[in-house]
C-alpha cells in the first residue's frame, strides 16, 4: 500500500474513535461530588419523613381505637347506671329489699361514684331545691322549717315511717309549719306533713344496705372480741 493510503486509512481511524467517544460522552450523566452529597442527603431525609409519618399514622390509629373502646365501655356503663337507678327507685318506691335489686348494681353503684355521676345527680336536686327555696319568702315569725333526714334508719320500712310521722308531728304540735322535706331515704319523703314540696336525693348505698349491715355487724363483733381479749 501507498504511503498515501496509510494516512488515509490513519485519518479515517482516528476520525471513528473521535466520533465514538463524543457519542459516549453526550449519552453518559456526570455529576459532581457535592451534588451526589445533596442527593444523597435528600434521600435519607425524604426516608426519614416517611418513616415519622408512618409512627404518627400508627400512633393516631391506636389513640382512636383506645378512644372507641373507652367510649363504647363508657356508653355500656351509662346504660347500666341507669338501669339500676330505675331499678333501685322503683325498689325504694315498693319498700322491696336489697335482694331486689341485680347484684351487679353494687358494682355501679361504687363505681358511679368513682366517676362522678354520684355528685352530678346530687348536684343537680341540689340546685332544684335551691332554685326552689330562692323564691319562696318565709313568714316573719321564724317558724317554717325544712326538714333532712339524717338519722340511720332501721330495716323495717314500716317503724321508719312510724317514726318519721311522729316526729314530724311533734314539730308541728309545737308551732311550726314544715314547709319542705329533704332526704335520700323513701321513708322520711312519704306520709302526710310533707310541706308543699319535697326533694329525693340520690341514694347509691340502697344498692348494698345488707352488705353494708352485715359488714358493720361483722366489724362490732370483731371489735368486741377484740376487747374481750385485750382485757
Amino acid at each position: 500500500m501507498s504511503a498515501y493510503g496509510h494516512q488515509m486509512e490513519r485519518e479515517y481511524s482516528a476520525e471513528r474513535l473521535s466520533s465514538s467517544g463524543a457519542s459516549d460522552m453526550e449519552s453518559g450523566i456526570y455529576m459532581t461530588s457535592f451534588a451526589v452529597a445533596i442527593f444523597i442527603g435528600a434521600l435519607v431525609t425524604v426516608g426519614l419523613l416517611v418513616i415519622t409519618l408512618l409512627i404518627a399514622l400508627t400512633v393516631m390509629l391506636q389513640s382512636c381505637q383506645s378512644k372507641s373502646a373507652g367510649v363504647v365501655e363508657m356508653q355500656k356503663f351509662g346504660d347500666d347506671y341507669n338501669f339500676c337507678k330505675i331499678y333501685a327507685m322503683h325498689a325504694e318506691l315498693n319498700s322491696l329489699s336489697a335482694d331486689s335489686v341485680p347484684a351487679f348494681c353494687n358494682d355501679v353503684a361504687v363505681r358511679s361514684i368513682e366517676k362522678g355521676l354520684y355528685m352530678k345527680d346530687l348536684n343537680l336536686t341540689v340546685s332544684m331545691a335551691e332554685g326552689y327555696f330562692g323564691n319562696v319568702k318565709p313568714l316573719d315569725d321564724g317558724l317554717d322549717v325544712v326538714l333532712m333526714d339524717v338519722d340511720d334508719f332501721s330495716s323495717d320500712p314500716c317503724d321508719n315511717v312510724a317514726l318519721l310521722l311522729r316526729r314530724r308531728t311533734a314539730i308541728q304540735e309545737e308551732g311550726f309549719r314544715i314547709a319542705s322535706v329533704i332526704g335520700s331515704q323513701m321513708e322520711a319523703l312519704t306520709g302526710p306533713s310533707l310541706g308543699k314540696r319535697i326533694f329525693k336525693l340520690p341514694n347509691p348505698i340502697y344498692y348494698d344496705v345488707e352488705y353494708h349491715n352485715e359488714s358493720t355487724y361483722t366489724l362490732q363483733k370483731n371489735t368486741e372480741s377484740k376487747e374481750y381479749h385485750d382485757i
